[in-house]
């Protein structure tokens, strides 16, 4: 029998009228005991009969996904934006979305509470596993237009000043089991993600990026290089990257897709120590010291490289180095999973910020 909706829901749109009723009030379900709370958009008919969270077709699906790398459901709590149905199953779009959210927020906001002190008590770094685009806008309180729903938002650590919780963004996992079970082992990590820093914390440690040095002082960075590489040549790797009018705050796999023949070059960027970069003009202050990099006979990382990068640096000058797309390696290994370095990004560096919607500043 669906649980009676509390008073406090009064006044909904999914409490009276065309959408409303006045039972199936889903409450929080799960001991919470590793740290991590799961937030969904909305329960569904199988939850509103039941009174529990996530036990439909869509949480079935989610747990069967979450066994199958060793995670129970069990430790978890699990709470939605919503604490009822919506009408007709349909939330995305539905004309009274923002006002049953913000009606529905002092129950999802009682739950983070709840998990606040719980966490306080048991020493677990409070970590928020939103599900789904709807859960991740809510707990972000971000709204449609934000730069950063434009962008790879999942499985980076996000940090919510509002309650005081890394955030991690997944799949739902009604889309993943709607047509797209590729996707499932990036659920699985995202759920693994949450896990571990609600066990140790993260630490995201500050990056040292060099954005525009004069031709002097990038000449003697490059200078420390050649000399790295001399000293370390089989475990020194050098990633570049380029900047052009077409590239410019793409996805490498769109990129990818480009058949123009601008080869116009803006800027470009290299690293060869993790967290710390430099960036260049491409000009001819900055070219010689560039042209010294691409012939140093190391080896050089990029993500696109051998279709597009390459292609273009080598209309300018000549590069003497072992060239490795890092891109088509992913490919191999992952081939149904999208290609873009955003996407890729917090699988190989777990701690790193989100970062490609900032290039669109």
């Amino acid at each position: 029998m669906p649980l009676l909706k509390p008073t406090s829901c009064a006044g909904c749109a999914l409490y009276s009228g065309q959408y409303g009723s006045r039972h199936g009030f889903v409450p929080s379900s799960g001991s919470g005991s590793t740290g991590v709370l799961i937030v969904l958009d909305a329960p569904g008919a199988d939850e509103v009969q039941m009174g529990t969270q996530a036990i439909g077709r869509a949480g079935q699906y989610l747990f069967s996904q979450l066994q199958r790398v060793g995670i129970e459901r069990e430790g978890f709590k699990i709470h939605s934006v919503l604490s009822c149905k919506s009408h007709d199953n349909k939330l995305s779009k539905a004309p009274y979305l923002s006002e049953v959210i913000s009606h529905c927020t002092p129950n999802l906001e009682s739950t983070i509470h709840e998990m606040q002190a719980q966490c306080r008590t048991s020493g677990k770094h409070f970590t928020i596993l939103a599900l789904g685009r709807i859960a991740f806008k809510k707990i972000m309180g971000l709204q449609e237009w934000d730069p950063m729903l434009r962008k790879d938002i999942l499985n980076y650590p996000h940090w919510s000043t509002q309650y005081g919780a890394w955030v991690i963004a997944g799949h739902h996992p009604g889309q993943v089991m709607g047509g797209q079970h590729h996707l499932a082992t990036v659920l699985q990590f995202a759920a693994q993600r949450a896990l571990e820093i609600a066990e140790h914390g993260i630490t995201q440690g500050e990056l040292d990026y060099l954005l525009d040095p004069t031709p002097e002082v990038f000449s003697l960075w490059v200078d420390t290089y050649l000399k790295h590489n001399h000293q370390f040549p089989d475990s020194t790797f050098m990633a570049y990257d380029i900047e052009t009018p077409w590239k410019k705050g793409k996805d490498e796999a769109e990129v990818a897709r480009e058949d123009d023949d601008d080869y116009t070059i803006l800027r470009c960027s290299f690293c060869y120590e993790p967290g710390k970069g430099v960036s260049v003009p491409w000009n001819s202050n900055y070219l010689p010291a560039i042209e010294r990099l691409f012939n140093s006979g190391g080896n050089g990382v990029n993500w696109n490289g051998s279709g597009y990068d390459d292609v273009r640096i080598m209309k300018y000058l000549s590069m003497d180095m072992l060239r490795l797309d890092s891109m088509l390696a992913w490919h191999v290994l992952n081939t149904s999973l999208p290609k873009g370095l955003g996407f890729v990004t917090p699988f190989y560096w777990p701690t790193c910020s989100m970062w490609k919607h900032l290039g669109d500043d």
